[in-house]
């Protein structure tokens, strides 16, 4: 007999005994209503059964977003007067913007020709539907009405002036006036001057109406990038260099008249200030701007402010008007486009 018959002929025997002590169990079971235990009965509640199909969630998909009537305005606007089909033309981003001071309310846009190299920026009226393409001259109207209505305050400021007693102070942060002379528009035209007379690739791409960085080769793209960004910051650096000072001997002098300030690293100096400093800061030639820090939250006492006035040293605070935020949207959206045309440059060379 082999080992796998002997194995099995014991289990076997061992299945068969166990199958024969459960029968004889089965058979001497009484009934279970002749059970001497009490018969169970069966609890029916008062509350109806609930229906399984109505805890089933419902999936409710989000309505598709209705396209503005002014986004269309803009497309055509666009498409029409630069000959580029509607099909073409996609819009990057899309906001309300409010001029106060204006009494004006646009819907401003960011297009770009998904087959070209070429943005747009432009804004329409919800009153009117008139389009305007110079968005720095509606910028500039408005900076201009708030200046003449609040001077070098900041408007929440100005509105928190009003609320405050000559004694009680305030955080504020103060700029210092900046000259008249080259800005970004004009740092770029030297960059992008700079860059064409060093790469021919620039030359090229500028003549074809597109930035100095828009060459096929993604490696010269880069190169041509680097070294535009290094000309900006030291451009940059030039025009900040001086400011710098003047915001620092701007602090001497005015804590030398007992005003406490103190120098920031950009060209602004900070302080707790009371109402009346504040007033008279603003006389002075060489001071910009004087925004409300935004940490501020509420009034306090001369007496409450000089022992706080330690939370505002070495704070170094930049007020942004709503023209830089959306210059910072613009910028990144850009950059983003240019990094997925830069991918897709990439992919074309590995493949070719």
């Amino acid at each position: 007999m082999s080992r796998r018959l002997a194995t099995t002929v014991p289990v076997t025997f061992l299945i068969l005994i166990f199958a024969t002590a459960v029968t004889r169990a089965a058979s001497n079971t009484q009934p279970f209503s002749s059970s001497p235990l009490p018969t169970p009965t069966l609890i029916y509640s008062p509350l109806p059964t609930p229906d399984v199909s109505l805890l089933t969630p419902t999936v409710l998909l989000p309505p598709t977003p209705t396209p503005s009537a002014e986004s269309q305005i803009a497309l055509n606007y666009i498409g029409e007067k630069y000959g580029i089909p509607v099909a073409q033309l996609i819009i990057v981003n899309e906001h309300r913007r409010e001029y106060a001071e204006l009494g004006r309310s646009f819907r401003a846009f960011s297009l770009v020709d998904s087959k070209g190299e070429h943005f747009f920026e432009l804004m329409v009226d919800l009153k009117d539907h008139s389009v305007v393409e110079d968005v720095a001259a509606i910028e500039q109207l408005e900076a201009d009405a708030a200046r003449r209505k609040y001077g070098k305050l900041e408007p929440v400021l100005y509105e928190r002036l009003q609320a405050m007693q000559d004694s009680d102070v305030v955080s504020v942060t103060i700029t210092v006036a900046r000259p008249s002379g080259p800005g970004l528009p004009e740092f770029e035209q030297v960059a992008a001057a700079t860059l064409v007379a060093k790469y021919p690739e620039a030359r090229a791409a500028v003549e074809r109406g597109t930035k100095p960085m828009d060459v096929e080769d993604p490696v010269v793209a880069q190169q041509i990038e680097t070294e535009r960004s290094h000309i900006m910051s030291t451009l940059i650096a030039q025009r900040e260099a001086p400011l710098v000072e003047a915001a620092r001997v701007l602090a001497e002098t005015l804590n030398a008249q007992g005003i406490p300030v103190q120098a920031n690293q950009g060209a602004s100096v900070s302080g707790l200030l009371s109402k009346k400093d504040i007033l008279l800061i603003e006389q002075r030639d060489d001071v910009g701007l004087i925004y409300l820090v935004q940490q501020e939250r509420g009034i306090v006492s001369l007496a409450e402010g000089a022992s706080a006035s330690s939370a505002v040293e070495g704070t170094d605070t930049s007020a942004l008007t709503g023209s830089l935020l959306l210059g910072i949207g613009i910028l990144s959206m850009l950059i983003v486009f240019r990094m997925i045309r830069l991918v897709r440059r990439n992919r074309q060379a590995r493949q070719g």
